[in-house]
């Protein structure tokens, strides 16, 4: 089939990653009030892990390759183009800034024979489905950029109609790569959906990011 170009333009503003609160993280959802955090939690909504600052601090260094590239793709200021595949991938085959193109090859080889999903920055209220509740079979790893801090985002794994387990994160700005194979009860098909759990409804900012499949 022959692939069609599309040609978007963009202007965004670019965040440094921040790890909000240096004190220790809790191994409880009930003491998250000011403390970044990470939680795994299983079907039945049961918390089985509890990630420390170290490891908070280990996960946003991961993304560090990731968040390099956000940054050349959003630059802080001026007007440019970026030709996206419509493969479904949110690959980009063609862009106005230099430098782009080298720097998502790269993440497409460190990744192999993994398969990357790119997707673009947005704002959500609610809630917001990774490439339009497109399956992945066996998602290992989620690599989000969030340009604000926020209170708590919900990441759900869904397998048929039926989610698997659920990640809960917050008190944390910029880049951080989540582990998603323990929210995944077996191999297979999910969905990826992202919810805001906000206080009083605030939105959620999305610079984009990336996520990791079989």
């Amino acid at each position: 089939m022959k692939k069609k170009l599309l040609l978007t333009l963009f202007l965004m503003v670019g965040l440094a990653p921040v790890f909000v609160s240096g004190s220790n993280a809790k191994t409880t959802s009930k003491s998250n009030e000011e403390n970044p955090y990470v939680e795994i939690y299983n079907q039945k909504g049961k918390l089985v892990k509890s990630y420390t600052n170290e490891q908070i601090k280990s996960l946003m260094k991961k993304a560090i390759n990731i968040n390099d590239f956000l940054n050349v793709q959003n630059p802080e200021s001026g007007s440019y183009m970026h030709y996206y595949d419509q493969d479904g991938t949110g690959k980009i085959i063609d862009s106005s800034i230099e430098g782009v193109m080298e720097l998502q090859e790269s993440l497409i080889k460190s990744a192999a024979p993994q398969k990357l999903q790119f997707y673009q920055g947005t704002t959500f209220s609610s809630n917001v489905w990774i490439a339009n509740q497109s399956t992945f079979y066996n998602p290992t790893d989620l690599a989000v950029y969030f340009n604000h801090s926020f209170d708590k985002v919900v990441i759900k794994l869904i397998k048929g109609e039926k989610e698997t387990g659920s990640i809960k994160l917050g008190n944390l700005r910029g880049g951080i790569n989540i582990p998603l194979t323990s929210a995944r009860k077996e191999a297979g098909y999910y969905k990826i959906q992202l919810v805001n759990a906000n206080k009083y409804g605030k939105e959620i900012d999305l610079k984009g990011g990336i996520l990791y499949h079989d």
